[in-house]
């Protein structure tokens, strides 16, 4: 069943697919190097404006997927819908902070994962590139049914 971490970037700067891939491969995270579409050495993984990055760690396993959205329907969709969520379930003190940060963001970032046949060295990976992400983007992660963090992956409020 599909999982989805988001991360709302407030960066000016953008994250290349290949500046991922590099990320991944260098944390050693699996014994054989996962594939990505598109593929490393594609020099469409060069371009700073992308839309979709899927990682295949292990044969025969649900992928990793990123979607990237910047200005668009699906970002404002994400935007509105966890700064609902924000009203509903985080208390007032931290309430405003976590939606100014949502409001300030300018692409998000979302990642699809099966839960239920992560690996553990995919859930390695995953973890380090939530850090990565966030904190080169200045980013507010949001895992649901689990929580708020920020950019060096502190916790700022648990759901549930």
């Amino acid at each position: 069943m599909s999982y989805f971490i988001r991360i709302f970037g407030q960066a000016a700067n953008a994250i290349s697919r290949r500046d991922i891939q590099e990320f991944i491969l260098g944390g050693l995270h699996f014994d054989k190097a996962p594939v990505f579409i598109p593929a490393f050495l594609d020099p469409d993984s060069m371009l700073e404006d992308w839309e979709s990055l899927i990682i295949i760690y292990a044969p025969d396993t649900p992928t990793v997927n990123l979607m990237r959205h910047i200005n668009d329907a699906v970002f404002q969709a994400e935007q509105d819908a966890v700064k609902a969520l924000i009203g509903e379930s985080v208390s007032n003190e931290l309430q405003q902070q976590l939606i100014e940060m949502v409001e300030a963001s300018n692409q998000v970032i979302g990642i699809e994962i099966d839960r239920e046949y992560l690996s553990e060295e995919a859930w390695a990976m995953l973890d380090a590139l939530e850090a990565y992400l966030a904190g080169n983007l200045m980013g507010l992660v949001y895992a649901p049914e689990d929580g708020f963090y920020g950019s060096g992956l502190e916790l700022l409020h648990k759901i549930g």
